[in-house]
């Protein structure tokens, strides 16, 4: 029916194309004027000819002023400036797409050039003209034509005025002469701009060739003043000879770089997806050739009104039946036809009768006859009048080198080969114009010789609704402007392609320079010119769908329309590199919580029970270890992983199918690979229901039963599946006598089915299971929002209240969301579905960016970054309902009420076809996309709202310190029941699924990790809580088997069906107690998981990480950053009184009881006299202790040199403040500064780890010597004692930079000062310099390369203290690396300390 629908309107459309092509004196309603003011002149909007800006908004603005004469003008201008009011000029038809003729607020002022339309001067002699610059192109070629002469160059639409064309750099196609740029050819004029009280608010200048100024106001934007008139070099009439020829393309990435030299106005349609091009032969001929051709373009005649209608309708039917067959079509036969009509050539202005056509320029160069035209009440108009339903489109348009436009052609016609009908939609437009630009003088002119890519294409209506093949162009669109360069047309494209632009020209500068001496006080400025010139932040738009629109690049999903993108389905999780052995088995994130790779030597994929036992009989005789898979293995711990290299993986793929249902007893039987999604839709099918599920839809039922996977009720028999099993086939390994397997039918009449219920995969394999259903229901769904201060009371009860109710906490939004959701009468009116959109479909390239994005805040330590996109997410998703829809396609509000089946689970980024990874789901190891931790656990509803309260006190305490979870959409708290299965839950209880970032680099510590951390050992240290086995880290494992009162029964039972433990692992022997826990304690294991930290070794000392107790709760042992956490307020940096010495580690053993009283209870004299020094701006930092260390020893030693330290002082608010990445990012790139260079931090890290070696303490440290990035040389005395925490060690750089020195108290001795460089002037004579980088080739042992060097000489190592990069200076004698890896400045030292001290024998 569709397509008979669809062939019906596409016959109606060939017809209707046919007669208004053929017909050339159509007439047709001129355009609308583009300001429209409600009384008069007052109040008014302007948009442009096509009736909408890209971003949809309107502009206002309060009055429009029509002068007729330059006086006039300079009269508007003057009272404007006088008042201070905003100014834009606007053209008769206003073409610029982009808002370049806003005003900002209500109140500005529209200049309009429309009555500016007056030939002022012609000089023949000269050959000059000179117009009001609101004269149109086809006024100024007419009038030209009239004496002879001509505009050798110019667009092909002669509607713009010329102060438009000026504007916006329009031009035509040549690399001749000056090139095609009308701007070009401008050898004067005449600017009206503002001025000051003493010239009467207004002036006019004059520009001429001579003047540089002329540069800018060439390609103006307007925002210099009004161009008031413009004189023209225009050359002797002439004629043109054009024929077109079309060939493939295979060759046009070649012959588009030698074309324009070979043919004078040589332009190329492109067809990409018709795999041809049709270049245009066109050039001067001799004035006597015989012809008189016309060039009356076919696009831009009139249209009759209705036919635009059927052409719209029809477009849009393709895209909504997302018919590329259909588009590619409509393309061929509109080519053809506009070929067939020679694009709109005749020989004689009648009638085309072949090629070459001949004429006079000034008839062949431009043309729109659909101005031409009187009023006939929208009969026919201009084919995108916005009056009419007509063309709506987007139009990008940029310019690439050519030197690399060939690279460019090549890139898109490799999209066209992977998508063949991807482009179709542009051709409906007449494909791509390929015009050839020059480079100009203009400072915002073309900046090389370049291929100019016009091209238009469908926009819908509807903001939110994506384009067919939105991707191909989008990508098309992005690698023009990013990957090679291309420079916008100013007066076309979308909001994305202006991010930064300025940064292409040249001249940017130039030309802003020149905007400041014409118009200081910007009033012909608006924030967008502001944005494109980089006056202020970019010109993206970050909303919901912005990508839709071009308003930005999708950095979420949220910001294209995801819940109608397609998904490539997840990979398979075993791999086998020879066909079903040799293999290896991972989760659906690619990465187990110990990174272990784990592998088999088989597997089996039984299709039957019966291959089944034979599977599993087979492995038992040979005492092979076994363990199960399911299809998508969505288990983080490694429930997975057999044992050894040689184990067998069994795989339950194909195991799925529906056994057998019985409608009588509600019961339902089937295969243990079937998915969650195919039991709820059987069921519903027969009008059954499962009434609890997991909300992902993509678990096995083997799989939920191997872990205990729920959803959220503590009503009937509770919200774990298992307790809805009322039979269980399991097939498991059994003697010789019995066939090596055997298969035990289980009912809930046998209490081993409360073992088997959640097994762990450890009795055997799950073969099938039956099900006690219940009839199908409705449900009725309403999230309210609420703070989160009674949270601790409510989610004690409301779970009693609402049978499917769950939370969503936002605890440092300080709200909760919870959900009402209960069964309501099958009558009742809706069909709601539920398709959550975090298990929806992504575009790759979203997630990779919202990863880089995270990845950024990371490396920054951008709590605020997190917390703002934390609070963007979760808005999103609550505008949308988290998915919901009322009738399956669209939210319209609460209450949501559907079946049962169409709302309890969801995942519809399974159901996808294969796209080549365009699309998946977002945590796809193929892909860059999300990559986390979960920490999953239940706590009983007895303590829970203590658990609750001591998590929000951490939240008050660091207030930012849980936005990194909200960006996975905060914790999601479901109610559980206690059950009868042996492992399952022992009490009713809230689960708590927490989300969270996890680095690619094992070693790198998260922001915030401390909170984080003791949020998760206070839920199993404090409040008992018990895990989710199918997620979480390796601690919470550790003894947890204890937990369950029926523990010990189930290790009978498992030992009763497996008595070899062949389907027992080392992971599943260490979760249930029969081996040491799950603890893997190494350098680092505290960062992932693997262990409690008990020693700074197991978290990131080198990096300032070290393991520290809880907050709250103070048995916790928490990796903790020692430097400030965040981007907060601004630290006051008052001098530091004294030091806290309880803060200090063991060297405060070593100091003399005496000398501690008297640092840590100061003296009243003391305490007057630090006032005193206070008052007097002293430079003493009191309190700097002195590291004990051996006496002097004669004997050679070691000088450290930090070169490239970043420490810098700026003026931030207020105070002065020693710059860093995490407090400052935001002052930094307002400054035009990388955050990321400014990382005192290191600084900091790198001089402890010097002075706090025992080869510091042993004497053997000479001196410290630091020089900054800016060349500050400062020396560091080795007895001095650097403060451990961050803050106070950036007082102390802070008071250094400013004052030069620090002297310690009651001495006189400068433990800290400036000196003059170079750093050489204080090495001893008998010295060897070492530098160290990474990139150096020679790679050595530092222990061996340090035993090496003799005794006679004194070392000087020069290690980087910056962030990237390597040191280069002049005076080190030896480069080297000592390890494979980047290391941490800190680290290199370490390394370096450990070395001397092995080497000088100090222990």
């Amino acid at each position: 029916m569709l397509q008979s629908e669809g062939k019906t309107k596409f016959h109606e459309l060939l017809l209707w194309e046919c007669l208004f092509l053929l017909v050339v004196s159509v007439s047709c309603t001129p355009p609308a004027e583009p300001v429209e003011c409600s009384t008069k002149d007052s109040n008014c909007t302007i948009t442009n000819s096509y009736g909408m800006f890209p971003d949809r908004a309107i502009c206002r603005a309060e009055n429009v002023a029509y002068p007729a004469t330059e006086q006039e003008l300079v009269s508007v201008v003057s009272a404007s400036t006088e008042a201070r009011r905003k100014m834009k000029v606007v053209t008769r038809f206003s073409h610029s797409i982009p808002k370049l003729v806003c005003p900002d607020g209500h109140d500005g002022l529209l200049i309009s050039t429309k009555n500016l339309n007056r030939v002022v001067k012609t000089d023949g002699a000269a050959m000059t003209m000179t117009v009001e610059s609101g004269v149109t192109l086809r006024q100024l070629i007419n009038e030209a034509a009239k004496v002879g002469l001509a505009l050798p160059y110019a667009p092909y639409w002669w509607g713009l005025t010329v102060g438009g064309m000026l504007g916006t750099g329009a031009h035509g196609s040549s690399l001749w002469g000056k090139g095609s740029s009308v701007h070009d050819y401008v050898v004067e004029m005449r600017i009206v701009s503002p001025a000051g009280a003493d010239e009467g608010y207004a002036k006019v200048t004059v520009l001429n060739e001579r003047d540089k100024d002329l540069d800018a106001a060439k390609v103006s934007l307007g925002v210099l003043g009004v161009i008031s008139q413009v004189t023209f070099k225009l050359q002797p009439l002439f004629k043109r000879s054009i024929t077109y020829v079309t060939k493939d393309d295979n060759d046009l990435g070649d012959e588009a770089v030698t074309f324009g030299k070979l043919h004078e106005f040589a332009d190329i349609f492109w067809y990409p997806s018709q795999r041809k091009a049709v270049y245009r032969i066109d050039d001067r001929v001799s004035t006597d050739a015989s012809g008189n051709g016309l060039y009356d373009f076919t696009p831009f005649r009139s249209t009759l009104s209705a036919a635009l209608a059927v052409t719209r309708s029809t477009e849009e039917a393709h895209e909504s039946l997302r018919d590329g067959n259909g588009k590619c079509l409509s393309a061929k036969v509109i080519v053809s036809t506009l070929q067939t009509a020679a694009y709109g050539l005749t020989n004689n202005g009648v009638i085309f009768t072949g090629y070459p056509v001949t004429g006079f320029h000034n008839r062949i160069q431009s043309s729109g006859t659909c101005l031409d035209s009187r009023e006939d009440s929208l009969i026919t108009a201009c084919a995108w009048d916005p009056r009419i339903k007509g063309e709506f489109f987007h139009q990008t348009t940029f310019s690439i080198s050519l030197s690399v436009v060939k690279s460019f052609i090549q890139d898109v016609q490799k999209l066209v080969v992977m998508e063949p009908q991807s482009l179709c939609g542009l051709e409906l437009y007449n494909g791509i114009l390929m015009r050839y630009v020059k480079a100009s003088t203009a400072y915002l002119g073309k900046q090389e010789d370049a291929i100019d890519f016009d091209i238009t294409y469908y926009r819908s209506k509807d903001p939110m609704a994506p384009r067919l093949y939105e991707d191909i162009l989008e990508e098309i669109e992005q690698m023009a402007v990013f990957k090679y360069g291309a420079l916008p047309h100013w007066g076309k494209n979308r909001n994305l392609v202006f991010d930064g632009v300025i940064q292409k020209y040249n001249n940017g500068d130039k030309f802003l320079k020149v905007k400041s001496k014409y118009d200081p006080w910007g009033l012909f400025s608006s924030e967008w010119t502001d944005r494109i010139l980089g006056l202020r932040n970019g010109t993206t738009i970050l909303k919901e769908g912005c990508a839709l629109e071009g308003l930005c690049v999708c950095l979420e999903d949220v910001h294209c329309a995801p819940a109608k993108v397609s998904c490539t389905p997840p990979a398979e999780p075993v791999e086998c590199s020879m066909k079903d052995s040799n293999c290896t088995i991972t989760n659906s994130y690619g990465m187990f919580p110990d990174r272990a790779i784990c592998r088999a030597g088989n597997v089996a994929y039984p299709k039957t029970e019966q291959e089944l036992v034979s599977v599993v009989s087979a492995a038992t005789e040979a005492k092979r270890k076994m363990k199960v898979v399911t299809r998508f293995s969505h288990s983080i711990p490694k429930l997975v992983c057999p044992d050894g290299h040689d184990g067998l993986l069994i795989s339950t793929k194909n195991l799925n199918r529906v056994v057998k249902t019985d409608e009588a007893t509600m019961t339902m039987t089937v295969e243990s690979g079937v998915t969650l999604r195919e039991l709820i839709n059987e069921a519903a099918k027969v009008g059954l229901a499962l009434p609890y599920a997991p909300y992902w839809w993509g678990l096995t039922i083997g799989g939920l039963l191997g872990t205990g996977a729920h959803g959220s009720s503590l009503w009937g028999k509770g919200s774990s599946v298992h307790d809805h099993v009322v039979e269980m086939r399991l097939v498991s390994p059994a003697g010789a006598d019995e066939g090596y397997a055997k298969v035990t039918v289980l009912n809930d009449r046998d209490k081993d089915l409360d073992a088997a219920k959640v097994s762990l995969g450890v009795l055997g394999v799950i073969s099938q299971v039956t099900f006690k259903l219940e009839p199908m229901f409705k449900r009725s769904i309403t999230y309210v929002t609420k703070d989160d201060k009674d949270l601790g009371d409510e989610a004690v009860t409301f779970g009693n209240l609402h049978e499917f109710a769950d939370i969503l906490w936002y605890p440092s939004q300080r709200k909760a969301v919870y959900r009402i959701d209960d069964r309501v009468s099958t009558n009742a009116s809706g069909n709601g579905l539920y398709d959550f959109t975090p298990f929806r479909s992504t575009l790759s390239v979203a997630l990779a960016l919202t990863r880089s994005t995270e990845e950024t805040q990371e490396s920054f330590r951008d709590g605020i970054g997190k917390c703002l996109g934390a609070k963007v997410i979760v808005s999103t998703l609550q505008t949308t309902a988290y998915g919901l829809t009322n009738n399956g396609v669209i939210f319209t509000g609460y209450p949501v009420i559907g079946f049962h089946n169409r709302l309890q689970s969801s995942g519809t980024c399974l159901d996808s076809r294969e796209d080549s990874l365009i699309t998946a789901c977002a945590w796809d190891p193929r892909i860059k996309g999300e990559f986390f931790h979960q920490t999953t656990f239940s706590i009983s509803l007895s303590v829970v709202k203590s658990f609750i309260q001591d998590v929000q006190k951490l939240v008050e305490m660091e207030p930012k310190s849980l936005c990194g979870l909200e960006l996975y959409n905060g914790i999601l708290m479901r109610y559980v029941k206690a059950s009868t299965a042996y492992l399952g839950k022992q009490e009713d209880a809230i689960d708590f699924d927490i989300t969270y970032y996890r680095s690619k680099d094992p070693t790198v510590p998260r922001l915030y990790e401390d909170i984080l951390e003791e949020i998760e050992q206070m839920a199993f240290f404090k409040y008992g809580a018990l895990p989710h086995w199918g997620k979480n880290r390796n601690l919470v494992f550790d003894g947890v088997i204890q937990k369950y009162k029926n523990g010990g029964e189930f290790l009978k039972v498992k030992n009763k069906y497996d008595p070899w433990e062949l389907f027992s692992s080392e992971w599943t022997d260490q979760i249930l107690g029969l081996k040491n826990g799950t603890t893997m304690l190494k350098e680092g294991c505290a960062l992932e998981g693997l262990c409690v930290c008990s020693e700074d070794v197991h978290c990131a000392p080198a990096k300032g990480y070290l393991c520290r107790p809880g907050k709250i709760f103070q048995l916790a042992r928490v990796v903790a950053s020692l430097a400030p956490p965040t981007v907060t307020d601004k630290y006051n940096f008052e001098p530091i009184k004294w030091y806290d010495l309880e803060e200090e580690e063991e060297d405060d053993e070593d100091e003399e009881p005496a000398k501690r009283a008297s640092i840590e209870k100061p003296t009243k004299e003391g305490e007057v006299k630090e006032e005193e020094e206070d008052e007097a701006g002293t430079d003493e930092l009191v309190g700097i202790p002195i590291i004990p260390s051996d006496k002097k020893t004669n004997k050679n030693g070691v000088i450290f040199v930090l070169e490239k330290a970043s420490l810098e002082v700026a003026k931030v608010g207020k105070s002065f403040q020693l710059l860093n990445s995490d407090d400052h990012a935001n002052f930094l790139r307002k400054n035009n500064k990388n955050p990321a260079d400014y990382r005192p931090d290191i600084t900091h890290q790198a001089l402890l780890s010097i002075l706090d070696s025992p080869v510091n303490k042993a004497g053997r440290l000479q001196a410290v010597y630091v020089r900054t990035e800016k060349g500050v040389l400062f020396e560091v005395k080795p007895h001095v004692r650097i403060p451990r925490t961050y803050k106070r060690f950036s007082g102390i750089m802070l008071q250094l930079l400013q004052k030069l020195n620090i002297t310690a108290v009651g001495k006189r001795e400068k433990l800290l000062r400036v000196i003059k460089n170079p750093v050489t002037n204080y090495f001893p004579v008998n010295s060897r310099k070492i530098g160290f980088s990474y990139s150096s080739e020679k790679l050595v042992k530092i222990r061996k390369y340090v035993d090496a060097v003799g005794d006679d000489l004194n070392l000087v190592f020069v290690v980087g203290a910056m962030a990237h990069g390597k040191i280069e200076t002049d005076y080190i004698d030896d480069f080297i690396a000592i390890s494979g890896y980047p290391l941490s400045a800190a680290m290199c030292i370490a390394r370096i300390t450990e070395a001397l001290a092995d080497k000088w024998n100090i222990l």
